[in-house]
């Protein structure tokens, strides 16, 4: 691996760690509600 690439990996990561990664867990936490949300709703029927 070349230094140029290195330093677009470090770039990456770094971008990733501050948008991609909170983005993909506020995701994961949505579908989660909304499945603990089916689950409450099934078991009251």
């Amino acid at each position: 691996m070349t230094s140029e690439h290195q330093n677009l990996l470090d770039e990456w990561n770094s971008i990733s760690a501050l948008l991609v990664h909170p983005t993909l867990n506020e995701i994961k936490d949505v579908i989660g509600a909304q499945e603990l949300n089916g689950l409450v709703n099934e078991t009251q029927d």
